[in-house]
């Protein structure tokens, strides 16, 4: 009962369930359990929501301090290579992936049709050659799916591709997320590159704590400097112990995750977008690169390039309440006694010591300090939309 209450009052916008039978384990999984992990299903693994020496918010704000180490190995991660590789991903992406440095990536999303988001991802430029891509896990078989038969469609075209895609089992590779502001200290106490020189939405190959083969991107899901560190499964734990040795870093479970994420004004897939929400009602226009809407050649353009001239109905936008319940998944936003959108994610904010959220509202009341209310419990709040992030973003950016 109290992992329940825990589970819903901390990160009521992630799909957690203690139901972990068909749930698969990570390479991780018994040191979660030594260390005091409580496991629950989160996209079909085992994964630890917090440890049993540290609260969620005491977590929350050790990431905000110092460093946290999560567990991402369920995330999907794909290699795509060959001749043509870039020009087979563009087609389903709608990132510039061409116009990147090697060693460069980027956030970007699969589309539909219709312009709606399908999965969001970030594909590192290893090479004109050789793609790395991290995406959902909870859409791991339409992402696969998807891929596929875009390869297969690639195939009968009579181009010299040699393309060739791998999908990552967890057993093969696993994938930890290290953040926070002595991260790179951390990390760089057992790496073999120099990380002063790796930043933000770069990737290099490294050998970590010993271990040959690992790949590191400094990105991450918190706000915070941080990296994503693909490791070969059968020498995972080995590295994650080496990586604890340094006392700035604690292990950190899903409900600090998602309350990061969120004070970062970062989406979930799932709850913020989905097939049925359009990158610029997401207010990611930014992930529509400019050769990309020259060319309209991604699947939607045409609907999102009218959103991009024309406008369009609804906007994603954060809100802060100062006082009340926080405002959780599917909570209604009213203007006066008029309902004009509804909640996507909600949670207290450790950082700042109020509630807050994010939603979808009709595209007039989507400016920064309109004053509208929230229906929660019955009962209705006064919120005023606020701009993103809520907490100023810590990324290790290359000076301009």
């Amino acid at each position: 009962m109290l992992l329940r209450r825990l589970i819903k009052c901390t990160a009521s916008c992630a799909r957690y369930s203690t139901e972990t039978k068909s749930a698969i384990a990570t390479a991780l999984y018994k040191l979660h359990v030594e260390q005091g992990g409580k496991m629950v299903n989160f996209a079909g693994y085992y994964l630890p929501v917090q440890y049993n020496d540290l609260s969620i918010t005491n977590s929350h704000v050790h990431t905000r301090e110092n460093a946290s180490l999560f567990d991402v190995s369920h995330m999907l991660q794909t290699e795509v290579t060959g001749k043509q590789c870039v020009n087979f991903f563009e087609e389903l992406c709608t990132a510039d992936i061409a116009g990147l440095k090697e060693g460069a990536a980027t956030l970007t999303v699969f589309t539909n049709e219709r312009g709606g988001i399908l999965d969001d991802l970030i594909v590192t430029k290893v090479n004109d050659h050789h793609l790395y891509i991290v995406s959902n896990a909870n859409r791991k078989e339409q992402d696969q799916k998807l891929i596929m038969n875009a390869f297969q469609s690639f195939k009968k075209l009579d181009i010299d591709s040699d393309i060739n895609v791998r999908f990552y089992d967890p057993s093969e590779r696993s994938l930890v997320a290290l953040q926070g502001p002595k991260a790179s200290q951390a990390l760089q106490e057992i790496a073999d590159v120099n990380l002063s020189e790796l930043f933000f939405m770069n990737s290099t190959l490294a050998t970590v704590g010993g271990v040959d083969g690992c790949r590191i991107t400094r990105c991450g899901y918190t706000g915070e400097d941080g990296f994503e560190i693909s490791i070969p499964s059968k020498r995972v734990v080995e590295v994650v112990r080496t990586i604890m040795q340094n006392s700035a870093v604690r292990l950190a479970g899903l409900g600090a995750r998602d309350s990061l994420r969120l004070e970062a004004g970062l989406c979930l897939y799932g709850n913020d977008i989905t097939e049925h929400t359009t990158p610029i009602e997401a207010t990611l226009t930014w992930l529509i690169a400019k050769s990309r809407r020259e060319r309209a050649d991604f699947p939607g353009a045409k609907e999102i390039l009218g959103q991009i001239k024309g406008g369009c109905k609804q906007k994603r936008v954060g809100f802060v309440l100062e006082s009340g319940p926080p405002a959780r998944h599917n909570a209604l936003i009213f203007n006066g006694d008029k309902q004009i959108g509804i909640v996507t994610s909600g949670c207290p904010a450790p950082s700042l010591g109020k509630n807050i959220a994010m939603g979808y509202v009709a595209t007039e009341f989507s400016k920064v300090g309109t004053k509208l209310k929230l229906k929660v419990r019955e009962k209705m709040y006064d919120t005023i939309v606020t701009k993103m992030p809520f907490v100023k973003s810590n990324y290790y950016n290359k000076p301009k």
